[in-house]
């Protein structure tokens, strides 16, 4: 019995106390399992990701209009350059 009790009690060390549910959990979490709260942050775990995914589909966008036009313009000087060397040979 007294090993067991030791063994819970070196488990109950290594872990600590979510601040918003009070659920234990390791000490080195980046969010709560349970509540699904983001430790650092204080906001819900949805909220994040959410804010993620906007700021990748914006920064996605906005390379997309940077980038295309240089890429369409590159498109279209390698084709009028084979062009007009496939006059020059017919």
């Amino acid at each position: 019995m007294d090993v067991k009790n030791r063994a819970d009690d070196q488990t109950d060390a290594l872990m600590r106390q979510c601040p918003y549910c009070s659920q234990m959990i390791l000490p080195d979490s980046a969010f709560c399992h349970y509540c699904k709260m983001d430790l650092a942050s204080g906001r819900p775990l949805h909220e994040i990701q959410a804010l993620r995914w906007t700021a990748l589909t914006l920064r996605y966008g906005i390379n997309l209009f940077v980038f295309l036009p240089f890429l369409l313009a590159l498109c279209y000087s390698i084709i009028t350059i084979l062009t007009t060397a496939l006059n020059e040979i017919i």
